[in-house]
């Protein structure tokens, strides 16, 4: 799939190669709108990310692709890296997708489960004390 745009004026184009003809091979610029477009497009195509891929931004510089948002695991991070990696043009990879946390991670480890009700009738408060 091509997505041709025109070339943004204030940012640098990257030349992408279109079609190799023999030893020489033909060039032609993208914007780098273009290419944060074509990333965002790898995102959504990825079957883990397809979800996700609303909350993934994608940047374009230079060669350079920083990718940024909240995922909600480390694997997802990952998986959004691994599917831009051989993207043609890109040489270089900034992930600066945070994961975000989950209601139970974020809860204070010491206190206790306000939802854990134990079958000797514990008081689910977790003060020991017995509900009779």
């Amino acid at each position: 799939m091509l997505i041709d745009l025109p070339l943004s004026e204030t940012r640098n184009p990257v030349r992408l190669k279109t079609q190799p003809s023999g030893k020489t091979e033909n060039w032609r610029p993208v914007s780098a709108r273009a290419m944060e477009i074509r990333a965002t497009v790898r995102l959504i195509e990825n079957p883990y990310l397809r979800q996700h891929a609303g909350g993934i931004n994608c940047f374009f510089d230079s060669g350079k692709l920083s990718i940024c948002g909240k995922l909600p695991t480390y694997f997802l991070k990952q998986q959004a890296q691994e599917s831009l990696r051989t993207m043609e043009g890109v040489e270089q990879i900034e992930n600066r997708i945070t994961i975000a946390e989950s209601e139970q991670s974020s809860r204070d480890p010491f206190l206790p489960n306000p939802h854990f009700s134990s079958i000797t009738g514990d008081d689910p408060r977790g003060r020991g004390e017995s509900p009779n």
